[in-house]
């Protein structure tokens, strides 16, 4: 049974030569004779300017086609790798940036791409091999993800438009929330349009505004709104510094009056019955809405409640309140 071929990845060939990378990854070695008409007719048939194409082969015509499909996924995943660590070296400023994974999983890219088509197939009958071709037209997937690219685009123009109108309050952080969600969901979409499209891939980028962008955008924004805490029932602080933790790691300004916004939280407790001899359980209830000061009006609402035990109430109690600040560190305004 003739062995199955396979294409080996080459993440170096795309950061100094990705036509190199291309050209050996599409190519596969065939015997003489009519098998190398073929390998021309293909070259012929899907020039490198209109397609993007891979061959794989297989004991039969199934495996071939799925070989040749898995091949052109990592084509992709490898193109739309180094396509993410040169925009990362292009966006560098000397200050951190999120890190972007410089590893795509092929799989992933053959579940999601749009466009990936087997055209030809061929039978070595002296070695009793299939070969398969799958391509992937370049104007039809550049025009289809160029369309999505873009549509994706416009929301998150609108969404930082409606974000910077509301500077200051806690709403514009909201839409730039939404706005990142967006982006990073179109991240891979553009890159995937660079390797497709390169020259669509630029015209997106020109407008795009990248997560990491959307970050800046959201600090500064943040930074404009001014919150302060209070807590009732919090004796030693821990609730309310569990609070200006969270708003601080979000960026937002914690002050100690005159903010536009307040947290006015209220803790309490109460015995809980459990059939447990062995311990004594509490259940406590945190009520902490943010208040816009001028209006009035809840702007947050937040509440948490649960029941904790342990041998004496006061530990608890304890346990109530570590389990409370833990949850608000990492969850409020998340």
């Amino acid at each position: 049974m003739a062995e199955e071929r396979e294409f080996p990845l080459n993440r170096a060939a795309f950061f100094f030569g990705a036509a190199i990378f291309l050209f050996l990854m599409t190519i596969p070695v065939f015997a003489g004779g009519k098998s190398d008409d073929w390998a021309d007719s293909v070259k012929k048939n899907y020039p490198d300017s209109e397609y993007i194409s891979a061959v794989g082969s297989g004991k039969d015509r199934a495996s071939a086609e799925s070989d040749a499909k898995l091949a052109l996924s990592q084509i992709l995943g490898e193109s739309i790798s180094a396509e993410q660590v040169t925009m990362q070296y292009a966006d560098s400023t000397g200050r951190e940036e999120g890190m972007i994974s410089s590893v795509v999983n092929e799989k992933a890219v053959f579940e999601h791409i749009t466009g990936i088509v087997i055209k030809e197939n061929y039978v070595d009958k002296k070695t009793k091999t299939y070969y398969a071709l799958a391509v992937l037209n370049r104007k039809e997937s550049g025009d289809y993800y160029f369309a999505k690219a873009n549509e994706a685009s416009l929301h998150i123009n609108d969404l930082v438009s409606k974000a910077k109108k509301l500077r200051g309050k806690v709403d514009s952080l909201s839409y730039l929330n939404e706005a990142i969600d967006i982006s990073e969901d179109t991240e891979y979409n553009v890159n995937l349009l660079s390797v497709i499209s390169p020259a669509q891939g630029r015209i997106v980028r020109a407008a795009y505004q990248s997560p990491q962008s959307l970050r800046t955008v959201r600090a500064e924004l943040a930074s404009a709104v001014t919150v302060s805490v209070a807590v009732q029932g919090d004796s030693d602080g821990r609730i309310r510094s569990a609070f200006v933790s969270a708003l601080r790691d979000k960026g937002v300004t914690v002050v100690d009056s005159g903010g536009t916004y307040i947290i006015d939280a209220d803790i309490s407790f109460e015995h809980a019955d459990v059939a447990d001899p062995q311990h004594i359980f509490v259940r406590y209830i945190l009520n902490a809405p943010m208040t816009e000061i001028v209006s009035g009006n809840t702007v947050v609402p937040y509440t948490l409640a649960g029941r904790e035990g342990h041998v004496t109430e006061s530990q608890a109690k304890n346990r109530a309140v570590i389990k409370m600040s833990g949850t608000i560190k990492t969850e409020y305004l998340r």
